[in-house]
């Protein structure tokens, strides 16, 4: 009984490490990126309308997300 409350205590106590550290490491891993120069990291989705059912030619680009 006594190890599942030091267990407690000490997962509340790491938790609370990571959620202090979190926020403070955050501005240095983002940096202001450099004027004229975006970079663009991620997924990119481009949705098309089929000219027929059940066709997949790219007939018409809809959106992009």
């Amino acid at each position: 009984m006594r190890t599942g409350r030091l267990r407690t205590a000490l997962a509340l106590l790491f938790a609370t490490a990571l959620g202090l550290a979190g926020p403070a490491a955050a501005p240095d891993a983002v940096a202001a990126p450099a004027a004229g120069a975006a970079e663009v990291h991620g997924l990119k989705g481009e949705y098309y309308a089929q000219s027929a059912p059940g066709a997949f030619d790219f007939h018409e680009l809809k959106a992009t997300g």
